[in-house]
């Protein structure tokens, strides 16, 4: 914490909100990865039975960076035939299809 003069006063409940911002960000992030890497365990079946480990490296990285970027964000709804989807889930479940498909078929 900065040291206060008699013209600088310091704003306690601001820092506490700065710092609770910064750990919630940082719990975010670290959450998410773990979600990423347990998708990735999930399709390293892919690389061994087609030995193109390239690939695999590649998706397994859009994957995480999906998943740490905006799987936790708030977005806005899209409506799409009538169900309300969440803009966010739209991206990340897209990409990992996206990367998916991209491991199983080059």
């Amino acid at each position: 914490f900065p040291f206060a003069t008699k013209w600088q006063g310091t704003n306690w409940d601001s820092d506490l909100q700065t710092f609770k911002e910064k750990i919630q960000l940082l719990t975010n992030i670290f959450t998410r990865g773990t979600i990423a890497l347990i998708v990735n365990l999930s399709l390293i079946l892919i690389p061994i039975l087609k030995g193109n480990w390239t690939t695999y490296f590649i998706g397994c990285l859009f994957i995480k960076l999906a998943y740490i970027t905006c799987s936790w964000r708030d977005m806005g709804v899209i409506r799409i035939k009538g169900k309300y989807l969440l803009i966010s889930d739209v991206i990340t479940y897209g990409i990992i299809g996206l990367m998916t498909s991209m491991m199983i078929y080059f």
